[in-house]
């Protein structure tokens, strides 16, 4: 009844970016149940959570048959950077449990160039230019700032 297999739908979970919404709530434990309709989205899980907002509700998770129901218990923390699946293991966790790598950054690509700049007379100076691109989650001004505090 579905069309993708575990690891598409693992894969596609991976790319859903979520927004902490109530301030000193970091993680959030949700059961999203759907059924009845042709394919679970990004949005159908920000449906079940109240203290995140998924930034990116069109993304399709899977397709499906109207018949069939889907129900998964998703972890939903906050942090940094990068965490691999290994460390996301819980030895508490149900079998059958599927850790996923956790990607916290909102940066999703910086590009940089330099460039001659002339000021009136003089022409040896340079110019930088970023191209930086966020998951919307942070405005690219912000997250410029963030990082020279942090340099």
């Amino acid at each position: 009844g579905i069309v993708e297999d575990v690891t598409e739908i693992v894969l596609n979970l991976k790319q859903v970016r979520f927004k902490q919404q109530i301030e000193g709530t970091d993680s959030e434990t949700v059961i999203v149940s759907v059924g009845g309709q042709d394919k679970l989205t990004a949005g159908d899980i920000g449906k079940f959570t109240s203290a995140f907002q998924v930034l990116n509700p069109d993304l399709v998770i899977c397709n499906m048959e109207s018949s069939v129901k889907i129900e998964m218990e998703l972890n939903i923390i906050k942090g940094r950077g990068y965490v691999p699946s290994e460390e996301n293991k819980n030895s508490s966790a149900p079998f059958g449990t599927i850790a996923i790598d956790s990607i916290f950054t909102p940066i999703k690509n910086v590009k940089y160039s330099i460039e001659n700049f002339r000021v009136e007379q003089k022409t040896d100076y340079e110019k930088l230019v970023l191209d930086l691109t966020t998951d919307g989650s942070i405005h690219p001004k912000d997250a410029l700032k963030e990082a020279a505090k942090i340099l």
